[in-house]
């Protein structure tokens, strides 16, 4: 699962996003196990649990698609939003900043 998590996170998925799609406490534990995959690879994710070995036979496999309600779906598209948002308040204060530097006078 660890494995799976780093890989959608790495191809844009916001951290929130996946902490409430596979329950995570903390989208905080995305942000680790993104940090330990670029350290030392999938090895670095640890065992069977971290989603790079096979599941024991007493565990049941996690559904491929966790099922969501309508509410869960909205909840998603808001932390999504939000998180998109934040990048780009963030992006148009770099900006403005950019542009003050360059018509300011000389020193």
């Amino acid at each position: 699962m660890k494995l799976e998590v780093v890989e959608r996170h790495l191809a844009g998925v916001p951290k929130v996003v996946l902490a409430n799609e596979y329950g995570l406490s903390s989208p905080g534990l995305v942000s680790t196990w993104t940090a330990k995959y670029r350290e030392g690879g999938p090895d670095a994710l640890g065992g069977p649990g971290a989603g790079t070995g096979p599941v024991p036979a007493h565990v049941d496999p996690a559904p491929a698609t966790p099922a969501t309600t309508p509410d869960d779906s909205i909840a998603i598209e808001l932390a999504r939003l939000q998180a998109e948002n934040e990048f780009l308040r963030a992006k148009v204060a770099l900006l403005g900043k950019v542009q003050a530097l360059r018509t300011r006078p000389p020193q």
